[in-house]
Parts: structure tokens; C-alpha cells; sequence
């Protein structure tokens, strides 16, 4: 199987809120084809969904290296690390992803929302 036929099942599983088989089809993925970055970036969703904030940050971070114009995940590891009270990293995150992308709202509204929290 391909890593993206890895990453589709870990998306559907994604979907029913089965996080820890939807991750182990991302890494199984990720097995097959390292660079496959939406495997890391829904792997960070589904560690986000599960509480587990640093590996969420670890897994955004690394789709971020190969793909660094991808704002959903810049947004995204800026809710991970606003779970960590990491304030100032919040707001450079979700500043990054409205820089890529100045039109995606929920950033916009997340930049709010944090900036209300300083």
C-alpha cells in the first residue's frame, strides 16, 4: 500500500474518534514515504484530539519542515500549544498561518481569541 492508502484509512478512523488506530495507519505511512506530510499533520490532529499536546507539536513541526506554507498546520500547532499555555507561540503560529493565508477565518478568530488571553 501507498502512504497515501495509509493515510486515508487513518483518516477514516480519524473520524470515528478511533485516534489510536487512525495513528497507527499514519505511521505506516509514514513506513513507507517519510515526506508524506498530511500523514504527520493528521497524525498531530489525532495526538491534539487525544490530549497528547507535545506530540501533537512534534508532528506539526515536522509537517511544517516539508511543507512550511501549510497554514491549517501552523494553525492547528497554535491551539496545541495554547493547551500548553505556551501564549506567545500561539500567537506567532496562528500569525504565520494568516500571513500564508490571510482569508482563513478560523485562524483569524484563534488570533482573537489569544489575544484576549495576554
Amino acid at each position: 500500500m501507498s502512504a497515501e492508502d495509509y493515510s486515508v484509512r487513518g483518516i477514516e478512523y480519524f473520524a470515528q474518534r478511533q485516534y489510536q488506530k487512525a495513528i497507527e495507519e499514519f505511521k505506516k505511512a509514514l513506513k513507507v514515504d517519510s515526506k508524506y506530510y498530511l500523514a504527520w499533520f493528521y497524525m498531530g490532529n489525532a495526538y491534539n484530539d487525544l490530549g497528547e499536546y507535545n506530540k501533537a507539536i512534534g508532528c506539526l513541526q515536522k509537517a511544517l519542515k516539508i511543507d512550511p506554507e501549510f497554514a491549517e498546520a501552523w494553525n492547528n500547532m497554535g491551539w496545541a500549544y495554547g493547551k500548553l499555555g505556551e501564549h506567545f507561540k500561539v500567537i506567532e503560529c496562528y500569525e504565520k498561518a494568516l500571513e500564508i493565508d490571510p482569508n482563513y477565518e478560523r485562524a483569524k478568530r484563534n488570533l482573537e481569541d489569544a489575544l484576549k488571553d495576554i
